[in-house]
This record gives C-alpha cells, sequence and structure tokens, in this order.
C-alpha cells in the first residue's frame, strides 16, 4: 500500500461520515417539520380564540405605573403627599403592587400627578413625578372612591360624609 492509497482511504472514511452526518440532519429537519405541520393548526386555533377573548374582555384601567401599558390592574389607596391631602386609589398592575408593598413609595399630590419614590441601599434615591393616568378610569375611580368613604363611613363613627355620598351609601341606594 502506498500513501497515495491511505490518503484515498482515510478520505473516502472522511466522506462516508460527512454523509452518514447529513443524513442525519436530514431525518432530524423532516421530523422538526412534521412536528410544526402538526402544530400550526393548533396555533392558529389557539389565537383565534384569545383574539375572541381579547374582543371580549372588558379592559380596567391602565396601570398607573410610568411606562406600564398593563389593563389587568386593580385599585388600591396611597396615601397623599401631605396629611392635608385625601386619600388617592391607584390602579397598578400586579408587578407594580408588589414593588409597592416592597419599598416604592408612592403618594398623591394635591395637582393630580403621583411621586414615585425608590431609595435603593447603597445608590441615590430615585424620584418620579408624573401626571395621573385617567382614560378610561375616571367612573370606576369615581365609584371605587365613593365606596371607600362609604367602607370609611362604616367604620368609624366620626368620619363625615358628604351630601350626595350619604345618599349613595344608603341602604337600597342605586349600584354604581
Amino acid at each position: 500500500m502506498t500513501v497515495i492509497d491511505l490518503q484515498d482511504q482515510r478520505e473516502a472514511r472522511r466522506r462516508a461520515r460527512f454523509e452518514e452526518f447529513c443524513a442525519a440532519q436530514e431525518r432530524a429537519l423532516a421530523e422538526t417539520r412534521r412536528i410544526v405541520d402538526e402544530l400550526t393548526p393548533l396555533i392558529e386555533q389557539w389565537l383565534e380564540y384569545q383574539k375572541k377573548q381579547r374582543a371580549h374582555r372588558r379592559r380596567g384601567p391602565i396601570c398607573e405605573a410610568p411606562r406600564c401599558r398593563d389593563t389587568i390592574t386593580t385599585l388600591h389607596a396611597i396615601p397623599g403627599a401631605t396629611p392635608g391631602d385625601p386619600q388617592a386609589l391607584i390602579a397598578v398592575c400586579d408587578g407594580h403592587l408588589s414593588a409597592v408593598l416592597n419599598g416604592l413609595r408612592v403618594t398623591a399630590n394635591s395637582d393630580d400627578t403621583l411621586t414615585w419614590r425608590f431609595n435603593p441601599v447603597g445608590a441615590a434615591p430615585v424620584q418620579l413625578t408624573v401626571p395621573r393616568k385617567r382614560g378610561r378610569r375616571v367612573k370606576g375611580a369615581v365609584a371605587c372612591q365613593t365606596a371607600l368613604m362609604c367602607q370609611r363611613a362604616a367604620v368609624h363613627d366620626d368620619h363625615e360624609l358628604p351630601g350626595d355620598v350619604r345618599r349613595l351609601c344608603a341602604p337600597g341606594a342605586p349600584r354604581l
């Protein structure tokens, strides 16, 4: 056997391994395409279902945190900037509610703005004052503030209610 024969055999073995590798890749690609072809109708059906659900889902108030567009929110009471300012209700998503409960401070200002304060350990405090997001929230906020007043009046006997709110809190009053 000559050196050329050994080189030819080595090249033939390399070519055979490469052909085996290419065949394995083609089989894997064919299997992936088969799975994708099976899943495509299911995914399209699910997307149609989600589209229908979004059309029927009632949109809530938008989260009032800066740069957050989440519409799945809950209303929570926050203190005013000064003791004279009334408590306000803000709509926050679950993520921002968790942040507020774990150190992020929010105060409602009398000029219809919210001040968000964050005091990280070992860094300079960050404060951001933003206007309140109102949009669709106005009717619900009025109803929620009225409900909050009614709750306070029920708990604290000395809490005075304005006349129109007293009528709304009376037994048998129409629901908002």
